[in-house]
């Protein structure tokens, strides 16, 4: 078994060239309807990538960057499988993590909360009672979504060290904020599926933890790097912006086209390297 892929005509894989124009089709019918204005399709079977095209821009209007192979697009909660399942899998092989222990074993601060005697593999299969959401941003707000006083500024200071968009910055210690209203949420009925990305904040903080390292950098060492592939949490520091497709105008929150900065509203909050979001890359490194 080769860890690389490798890359062969349809054909040589016995599949027939004429049936991936429908690809081709459904991929220009959705920038058509503006679903999306441009997109990457990887199609890979038994290693062999026998299908890659892109198709539109990054964002629409004639001016915008052409998508290419090297677009990087921000990957949301692709991030659990690329990222933090990797590392708690890791840890599980070095014997520095078990699944069947409860948050407590690993976080004793939780001593006196209703988090305490959560099963962590309940967590990572989601119906451990975790909440779905917690809008960690509300405080930072009024009702009409100006900023209130104290919290952000639009410079980097010991004060505000936090880059949480394009020139906006988080006040200090309002990472301690977000984990303090984790551990004040209720709990929904245990053994009920309800994704949730509440529990992943743990998981960040274990893996950081047992690395002894920060979660970006303990997986580029030990996956990215080996592999000798472009995926990446904060990739303003690696990619030129023109590389990186723009996610979304974010209206309410960031006020801003979020462009390079992860779109996870509690992520960004944090400095953008999370267990449950923050990874971007192309389509082929995916």
């Amino acid at each position: 078994n080769t860890i690389r892929v490798q890359y062969v005509t349809p054909e040589q894989i016995g599949i027939n060239s004429d049936k991936l124009i429908q690809v081709d089709s459904i991929a220009k019918y959705g920038i058509k309807e503006k679903a999306y204005p441009g997109c990457q399709v990887v199609a890979i079977k038994d290693g062999k990538v026998f299908y890659q095209k892109n198709f539109g821009r990054q964002t629409y209007g004639e001016t915008s960057e052409k998508v290419t192979d090297q677009t990087i697009y921000d990957l949301a909660s692709l991030t659990k499988i690329l990222s933090s399942s990797l590392a708690l899998m890791k840890l599980t092989e070095k014997k520095e993590f078990d699944y069947n222990q409860n948050l407590g074993y690993y976080f004793p601060e939780l001593k006196e909360t209703n988090k305490y005697d959560l099963n962590y593999k309940d967590v990572l299969t989601h119906q451990s009672g975790l909440q779905a959401f917690i809008p960690f941003w509300w405080r930072t707000q009024d009702k009409a979504h100006n900023y209130k006083p104290g919290f952000y500024s639009s410079t980097k200071s010991d004060s505000f060290p936090t880059l949480v968009a394009k020139d906006l910055y988080i006040r200090k210690g309002y990472t301690d904020t977000v984990y303090k209203q984790i551990y004040a949420s209720k709990l929904e009925p245990k053994g009920k599926y309800l994704y949730s990305d509440v529990g992943y904040y743990f998981s960040k903080k274990l893996i950081e933890n047992k690395s002894s390292m920060s979660l970006d950098a303990y997986v580029e060492k030990e996956f990215y790097q080996p592999l000798n592939i472009g995926l990446t949490y904060l990739p303003l520091n690696k990619y030129p912006l023109t590389q990186i497709a723009p996610t979304e105008h974010g209206k309410t929150f960031r006020k801003q086209i979020l462009r390079g900065y992860v779109h996870d509203h509690g992520a960004a909050l944090i400095g953008g390297v999370v267990a449950h979001a923050g990874l971007f890359g192309d389509a082929n490194d995916v």
